[in-house]
């Protein structure tokens, strides 16, 4: 992986391993490449190559994007390669259902001056745009608290406290990431086979496709847009940097 291409994808040059750059690298790739299931949905059955070449390729040079084993893998290796101190953590995705749920999320945990911090990039439209440190409370937004054994990302959205996913300070190897990967790739229940995704999040500004519907939420007003046909939907998707052509006829409205 090219560390010099990357940072230039994103506009930004090489910096000391500061909380500060750590925040400019999570703005930057979140305004630059998108959160999105598009090869996952277009290509059932087949199960995505997470080795770092070919990632790097996909997310960053092709500027396509991908979802959380794409996007939070590269980056890991981005901060890895700039001094940061990083943990690759699995996650189980939440949304406050207490039931059974396997670990189909991946994020890294960076280190800095002692403190430890959240880094996610790969979360779609409720993704932290910044470095959350563990265990800050906060009185809107994000934070990461310990409850019942666990880390919780959590989210206060509109007068609520939503958990968004949990994890745990198990070490976890690339291989534990293949199975998540699998899992999200074929299980009929995963979302990404089931829903088209994609989401472009810059500060106040969150932009995503759900289906057959884009929408554009700025400093908290929200506008829908309905996907009429294949000339709207290429044009949809070059608004998140993506210049492949995708069958607009398969989505399920």
């Amino acid at each position: 992986m090219n560390i010099d291409q990357y940072l230039k994808k994103i506009n930004l040059k090489a910096k000391n391993p500061t909380l500060e750059f750590l925040n400019e690298i999570i703005s930057a790739h979140q305004k630059t490449i998108s959160f999105n299931n598009l090869s996952v949905y277009y290509r059932p059955g087949q199960i995505l190559n997470l080795k770092v070449d070919a990632l790097y390729e996909k997310v960053i040079l092709r500027g396509e994007g991908g979802y959380c084993f794409e996007n939070n893998k590269v980056i890991y290796y981005l901060l890895k390669e700039l001094g940061f101190k990083v943990e690759a953590k699995a996650a189980r995705v939440l949304y406050n259902n207490p039931g059974d749920v396997p670990r189909t999320h991946r994020m890294t945990i960076v280190t800095i001056e002692g403190e430890r911090y959240l880094a996610d990039v790969g979360f779609g439209r409720d993704v932290p745009t910044r470095a959350l440190k563990i265990g800050i409370h906060q009185n809107s937004g994000h934070q990461v608290i310990m409850k019942d054994d666990l880390y919780r990302l959590q989210l206060l959205k509109s007068d609520t406290l939503i958990d968004l996913y949990s994890f745990d300070d198990g070490r976890y190897q690339e291989s534990d990431f293949d199975l998540g990967n699998y899992y999200t790739n074929t299980h009929p229940d995963s979302k990404f086979v089931k829903d088209l995704i994609v989401t472009r999040v810059e500060h106040d500004l969150i932009e995503f496709i759900s289906g057959k519907t884009y929408t554009k939420i700025e400093k908290g007003e929200r506008e829908d847009s309905e996907i009429k046909n294949q000339s709207e939907f290429q044009m949809y998707l070059k608004r998140f940097g993506i210049e492949d052509s995708y069958d607009f006829s398969k989505i399920i409205a």
